[in-house]
């Protein structure tokens, strides 16, 4: 092995842990090292600037759709809520006969 193919080796190993740093600082606790090489694994030899730029945009496109589906939950949550008052006040109101 050459010097010239070590340091491409080493630029290589360093671009993939911060890769991994990156994606356990965005995950948090639910990071799975196995999941991350599995995924960083399935791109084939792509070079490691691409498989990092498609794994980061994965991973936001996630948060997008987390944070979407939080603010449905509330809308629903308060749409609930407001139809609850409304036929609650509603079964409150006399009964006017004819």
């Amino acid at each position: 092995m050459s010097q010239v193919q070590l340091a491409s080796y080493f630029a290589s190993y360093s671009d993939i842990l911060s890769l991994c740093e990156e994606t356990k600082r965005r995950i948090g606790k639910n990071f799975d090292l196995k999941a991350f090489h599995e995924e960083f694994l399935s791109f084939g030899n792509a070079p490691v600037p691409i498989i990092r730029e498609l794994m980061l945009a994965r991973l936001q496109e996630e948060n997008q759709d987390q944070r979407q589906n939080l603010v449905r939950n509330k809308v629903q949550v308060i749409y609930k809520l407001s139809v609850a008052k409304i036929v609650k006040g509603i079964l409150r109101l006399p009964i006017e006969s004819a």
